[in-house]
């Protein structure tokens, strides 16, 4: 579901602020800051009986549909999942006014910047999810293959349209980052079938390691329209960098936003955090906030999952 609403965020933008020229009246900041609010109540509403527990206050009757509610839902990742959409769609709004990335004011050079966590986050707790999701029901393989397939449809159908305009398939496609969450939910289906140990140390290796090629790149992107598997090159790891794939003679062209490489190495590690998720609150504070400090010198996101 929630990449569903990734997908009606996108779209969204698109019909609400496609062909503008100037930015909206409404200024986005203010909706952002409304939207914000709405989300920490609800999560603080969500994490009240836990709160008052551990403060010693007495817990008042809750009818038991409520209770299994909050019991099945973790506030913290909620929040930065919606916290995440907010400032992907006040990046959109900004697509769609035409201002250019990076300029010209300080505050749009910041939202931009800003959105480089958003692919991350969703990423990352999407493998989460995926953990806590098979905790409870079986033929998780299956379920990851076909909601993987209907990302990847949406992307090329139904988001294309949103991005574009136009019904013009016959040229080009675009594979942005609700496709690269489907290709990773389709591999993840035979990843998690080892041992979560093997997953997460496979996550590490690929998210540390992805960079190593960097130094090669312009000897990998010399001629690779010649070679046989450019196609597969651009999809698994160089993207964009080396142009669209042309598919077939007179196919349209396939230009590959978001190659797989590195984001199965972090939905894999979102996947393994999901174990942390679970432990008794104590330990897993303590693991994200051991975590983070080696991470950030502070508190940083999994301590925000860690719900500190």
């Amino acid at each position: 579901m929630d990449e569903i609403l990734a997908v009606l965020v996108f779209s969204f933008d698109g019909v609400a602020y496609g062909g503008l020229q100037q930015p909206p009246k409404i200024h986005p900041v203010r909706l952002t800051v409304e939207a914000i609010l709405e989300s920490f109540a609800r999560a603080r509403s969500t994490n009240a009986p836990a709160m008052e527990e551990s403060m010693g206050a007495a817990q008042p009757a809750t009818p038991l549909a409520v209770n299994a509610r909050s019991k099945s839902r973790i506030g913290s990742i909620d929040l930065i999942r919606g916290a995440a959409m907010i400032l992907m769609a006040i990046d959109h709004v900004r697509v769609y006014s035409g201002v250019p990335p990076g300029g010209p004011t300080p505050g749009v050079f910041f939202t931009r910047w800003v959105t480089h966590f958003c692919a991350p986050a969703f990423i990352f707790l999407a493998g989460t999810r995926i953990f806590l999701y098979s905790r409870k029901h079986a033929n998780l393989s299956r379920y990851l293959l076909i909601r993987g397939a209907w990302l990847i449809f949406l992307e090329f159908t139904f988001l294309r349209v949103a991005w574009t305009f136009n019904l013009d398939f016959a040229h080009y496609e675009m594979a942005g980052v609700i496709w690269v969450i489907g290709c990773c939910m389709i591999l993840m289906a035979g990843l998690v079938k080892l041992p979560l140990a093997a997953v997460g140390t496979i996550g590490v290796v690929i998210i540390a390691g992805h960079n190593l090629m960097d130094s090669h790149m312009g000897k990998l992107l010399e001629g690779l329209d010649a070679n046989q598997l450019s196609g597969l090159w651009k999809i698994l790891y160089v993207g964009f960098f080396a142009g669209p794939i042309q598919l077939g003679p007179s196919g349209p062209n396939l230009i590959v936003l978001y190659s797989i490489v590195p984001w199965i190495g972090v939905m894999a590690a979102g996947y393994a955090f999901g174990r942390i998720v679970t432990l008794e609150p104590t330990q897993r504070k303590r693991l994200c906030m051991t975590i983070d400090d080696d991470r950030t010198l502070g508190g940083g996101p999994l301590a925000s999952v860690a719900g500190v």
